[in-house]
């Protein structure tokens, strides 16, 4: 039985209660037990059997989205306010149109449901560890400020970091690198190093 998604889907593209009713009768007689019975397969069925003059004008309007549409700049523009790296907005829209041709999605306005995609993957794609990178500042502050990382222990840990994440892929190295730290490294933090050395002097004694 199609879900109630695929019928309202068929609904917005044009076809009345009756013919989608009609199309699922057909399908049920035709693909039996042993067919595909996923929903995409039904839509498919249900568009290429149905004679529908609003079937056909809303899914010429669906599939006029061309592979080389592009989001307005305002959607463009919001979506850098939010953080999305511009190769990232651009492999999403590839991924975003194709998508919505073959799904055959009906897309009433096609830069909103675009933005409600992106919101819903990350801001950057993965990618190497670039060369001489380094943690902007305020990562390092916070770590600092707020894990008790020991400042002098910094370029010590980088080099460890970069030699064990150099062949590796992030879409967030800070983020990466953070919790690296704080999973791998609890030396790195003041208080470890001065209960080391306490420790050491309680041992000696």
């Amino acid at each position: 039985m199609p879900s109630s998604n695929a019928r309202l889907t068929l609904k917005q593209l044009g076809l009345s209660v009756a013919q989608i009713q009609d199309a699922i009768h057909t399908f049920r007689r035709q693909v039996g037990d042993s067919g595909e019975p996923s929903d995409q397969a039904f839509m498919r069925f249900a568009r290429q059997t149905t004679d529908a003059p609003a079937l056909e004008r809303r899914l010429a309007e669906v599939l006029g989205i061309e592979l080389d549409w592009q989001p307005s700049s305002q959607d463009l523009q919001r979506l850098e306010g939010a953080g999305y790296h511009p190769a990232a907005i651009e492999h999403y829209r590839t991924v975003f149109v194709i998508s919505a041709r073959e799904q055959g999605r009906a897309l009433r306005d096609p830069g909103r449901a675009f933005v409600a995609f992106c919101h819903c993957r990350a801001t950057t794609l993965p990618a190497p560890l670039p060369a001489e990178w380094l943690p902007r500042v305020e990562t390092l502050q916070r770590l600092v400020q707020t894990q008790g990382l020991d400042a002098d222990r910094i370029p010590a840990l980088l080099e460890r970091f970069v030699l064990a994440y150099q062949d590796r892929m992030s879409s967030d190295w800070d983020g990466t690198f953070t919790g690296w730290v704080k999973r791998h490294h609890p030396e790195g933090r003041a208080d470890a190093r001065v209960d080391g050395r306490t420790n050491g002097r309680t041992g000696g004694g």
